[in-house]
């Protein structure tokens, strides 16, 4: 799909109108997606959307960073605690997962708060992402697929992308629901 867009400064907004009926869905739904860059190297990214009907919208990001170049409750899992910080290097990730991707989806309370719902830290570099949201879970997944995505195309300055080589971070309403 090609939206239209418009920048303004450092805000860069894209809008995007979906036809009544598109998808069996109804109504006419506008959407916008604003990116804020700030001055302290944040990226803000707000969604809206406004329909011409009752219908479902939950938007979300499948936004990948690579920062060197039915839920089960964190208590009753300890191995899905991550309340504390922890190391994900290596195959944990597969151990954490059953030996297929990390893809799981965390519930917060207070849907309609902005809350910090993740960080990972990357040491050697000093970098962090950040994810906060108003919405009610958090979808992480581990990109375990990275080489099919990519395929064996190299990507910036040559490199080339294994599995685990991004992590992604999408605040959304419950998974497969439209309880939000």
């Amino acid at each position: 799909r090609v939206w239209d867009y418009k920048i303004e400064g450092d805000t860069l907004t894209l809008t995007y109108v979906d036809a009544d009926g598109s998808e069996g869905f109804p109504g006419e739904v506008t959407t916008h997606v604003t990116f804020t860059l700030g001055e302290d190297n944040t990226l803000t990214m707000d969604y809206s959307a406004t329909t011409t009907k009752t219908t479902v919208v939950d938007m979300g990001s499948h936004f990948m960073v690579n920062l060197a170049g039915h839920l089960i409750s964190v208590d009753e899992d300890p191995v899905m605690d991550f309340r504390s910080g922890r190391d994900l290097a290596g195959e944990v990730l597969e151990t954490l997962s059953g030996g297929c991707a990390f893809h799981h989806a965390f519930v917060f309370d207070r849907r309609g708060e902005r809350k910090r719902m993740a960080r990972v830290d990357h040491p050697g570099s000093g970098r962090y992402l950040e994810v906060a949201s108003t919405n009610s879970t958090v979808f992480a997944y581990s990109n375990h697929f990275m080489p099919q995505i990519v395929g064996d195309a190299p990507c910036k300055a040559g490199a080339r992308y294994p599995r685990y080589a991004a992590i992604e971070f999408m605040p959304m309403g419950y998974p497969n629901s439209v309880k939000m």
